[in-house]
């Protein structure tokens, strides 16, 4: 349970370093996914886990290829660069 709670803090960390590099707002990305908001806030503060799917629909927004979509669920450095 540990680790799954785990991943969703990192899908969602990550998730907000991209969007604030691309100058993209949680509202943006809940409005082009189709996510509802509160399922999205659930993921986000780690309430719930991702889906597959819905990293994937993150990725798209983000405008990240499928390998960059990928690293969203690896941990960062504080480099910034995955691990």
């Amino acid at each position: 349970m540990a680790t799954a709670r785990k991943l969703s803090k990192t899908v969602a960390d990550n998730v907000r370093a991209v969007a604030r590099d691309r100058g993209i707002t949680i509202a943006m990305i809940i409005n082009e996914t189709g996510i509802p908001e509160r399922t999205f806030k659930r993921r986000m503060t780690g309430l719930s886990a991702w889906t597959t799917d819905e990293i994937n629909l993150v990725g798209k927004v983000l405008h990240l290829d499928e390998d960059a979509t990928a690293d969203l669920m690896r941990p960062k450095r504080a480099s910034g660069v995955a691990t």
